[in-house]
């Protein structure tokens, strides 16, 4: 939902801080990047549609880590 400059700086802040977590120790940790923008429904957010093709790609990311 946010435009492209503040999707970068967030998507930059978060690997920092994942990184940061995982040099002391805490391999669990892993970050989940939507692979493009989901704003089909009411005010720019995701519609419907924009959640099953999320949680798609949430499940196939879980599934790689997962190992299943």
């Amino acid at each position: 939902m946010a435009g492209t400059d503040l999707t970068f700086y967030l998507k930059k802040c978060l690997h920092a801080i994942v990184e940061r977590v995982k040099d002391e120790g805490d391999l669990k940790v892993h970050m989940f990047s939507f692979s493009r923008s989901y704003n089909s429904g009411c005010g720019g957010h995701p519609g419907m549609e924009d959640h099953v093709l999320i949680a798609r790609g949430l499940t196939d990311f879980i599934s790689i880590l997962k190992e299943w």
